[in-house]
Parts: C-alpha cells; structure tokens; sequence
C-alpha cells in the first residue's frame, strides 16, 4: 500500500531532514513529510496511516521540538505555511472574533488582534510558536496565555477522523496544559476574543515593550527551543540551574544558556543527542542539589539511548 495513492503527491517529502524543521536545527531523516494544505490531507494521511500501521506525528513550525537523530521512522504531519492564515469571524463595538489556523504564527496572530485595536495578545506576540501548539499547552508568557483568549478549538478526531469542536472549557486548562496532550485528536484551528481598547498604540506599545525585554533576558541569537523546562510549583527553573553553577556548562555542541539559564541553547553545531545528555545531566543535578524534579517544557521525540 502507498502513500502515492492516498496523499497529493505534490504534498509529499521523502526522507526530509528533520533540522530543517525545528527550531533548535537538528534531528535525523523521517521517512515520510506531509506538507498539509488542508483537514481533507491531513485526514487522508491518517487513512494511510491507519491502514498501514504507521507512526505518525504532527508539527507546527517545530518551536517545542526535539527530534533524535535517529530521525523517525513514520510520517511526520507538518500544518505551517500552508494552513498559516488568520482572520475576523465577527466584530462588534466592544469585541473581535478571530479565526487561526493551526499553523498561523502566535506572532501574526497578535498582530491581527493589534490591527483591530485589541488587547489581549500582546503576551504571545514574542512567543515563537504556532496556534496548535500554543493551544495544546496553553502557550503563555507575562501573565498572558491562550487560555485568557480562546473560545473554541476545531480538530480531527483521530478515531472517527470526523471534524469536530471543543469549547474552552473543555480544554481544561492548566499552566501549559490542555487536554491535547491526553489525546492524539489533530487541531487544525481556533477561534479567538479580543477586546477593543480606544488606544491602539497602547497594544503596539505593550507588544514592543514585552518583545524588547524577551529580547534583553533570553539568548535568541541561538537556535533552542525556547525554555527547556516547565515551571516547578514554587520554583523557577532557571534559577535552580544557576544556583547549581550550570550556567555555561555544555555537553558536545549544547549549552546551558549564559544569559537565561533556563535555556539549553544550540551553541555549536549540537546533535539532538548533545541536547538530551544535557537536559538529563541538569535534571539530575538539580535534582541532587535542590530535590526539585524539572520537567521538560520540550517534547521529546524519538530514541536517544
């Protein structure tokens, strides 16, 4: 059974690169990538997928990512550019209602809300990430998150590969949490509320202000994946690297980031592999010093051992 005669060809890659594709730029070949332009491709994917038994995966713009080198060995499903718009549903006095595909930029996104003169998301304007990934965990930054804005998502459902809706409610939100991540159901977009604010500039101001100091405090000059870990309760997990003396410390080409230290940053040419051996080694010895368990932030896919 082929692909061919399931997917658009001209939506097919065969042993792509998986660096090419995240955002900390490594990761070995996959077998198969779908550039998805649509549910229908998508859902024609999972047909051949389920048919045949093979893995599968779904990315966005590859910001939360860390592929093995080993690559993966199935289909990875990318919804990017070809499922990146975003746009007014409905527009009142008071309020806006925005429609984003999965692959829209959580940057673009903010930008649609500040054209509108809205506030609301000039907390994930920064955030380099996309609308399915910023919904399935609850994307935030400076006491803003999806959650503050969303009023329902759209997605495959894996099992009956029919379309369906979930209320924000039913996402059951958390810090960097929602229900997506219990379930493999495919979003595919989501529909937001903004509120108009008499001075626009105020939003442009706010947006500039929060993307100067992610600018300031964190080392965008390297490729990485944004922070590594979650937040543990009580705790911050930069501060619980620096205060094991981890800054700087690197594995191969990974480092622990010198300017934030709850960032593993791609410094010289690392391997996924060198990215995991730190990850693990700073668990660890934090671990040892503090009894404090991180969490990754990052989702790890694929074999490192």
């Amino acid at each position: 059974m082929n692909i061919y005669d399931f997917v658009d060809n001209d939506l097919i890659k065969e042993n792509e690169m998986m660096s090419k594709h995240t955002s900390f730029k490594t990761g070995g070949v996959c077998r198969y990538m779908i550039m998805a332009d649509s549910a229908d491709s998508i859902i024609d994917t999972l047909r051949y997928c389920k048919q045949t038994d093979m893995a599968f995966i779904v990315i966005g713009c590859g910001s939360n990512l860390l592929i093995s080198d080993k690559g993966f060995d199935g289909v990875v499903i990318q919804i990017a550019d070809k499922m990146s718009d975003c746009f007014v549903l409905s527009e009142d006095d008071e309020f806006v209602i925005i429609r984003a595909y999965a692959g829209c930029r959580l940057s673009k996104l903010a930008m649609m809300a500040a054209k509108y003169s809205c506030t609301g998301m000039e907390a994930l304007s920064g955030i380099p990430g996309s609308v399915g990934g910023g919904v399935r965990m609850n994307a935030g930054a400076y006491d803003g998150q999806i959650a503050d804005v969303l009023i329902s998502s759209q997605y495959i459902d894996i099992n009956t590969l029919e379309i369906k809706t979930k209320s924000c409610d039913e996402h059951l939100f958390n810090y960097r949490y929602s229900t997506y991540q219990d379930e493999s159901n495919i979003i595919l977009s989501a529909d937001f509320k903004v509120r108009k604010v008499r001075d626009s500039e105020s939003v442009y101001g706010k947006m500039k202000e929060l993307n100067k100091r992610r600018a300031d405090k964190q080392p965008l000059e390297y490729p990485s994946a944004g922070s590594t870990f979650r937040r543990p309760q009580g705790y911050y997990a930069g501060a619980l690297i620096e205060e094991s003396g981890l800054k700087g410390f690197s594995c191969g080409g990974a480092c622990v980031s010198e300017k934030h230290a709850g960032f593993i940053i791609n410094k010289n040419n690392a391997t996924s592999k060198d990215i995991y051996d730190l990850i693990t080694y700073v668990r660890k010895k934090v671990m040892e010093d503090s009894g404090v368990v991180l969490e990754t932030e990052v989702e790890i896919i694929g074999q490192f051992e």
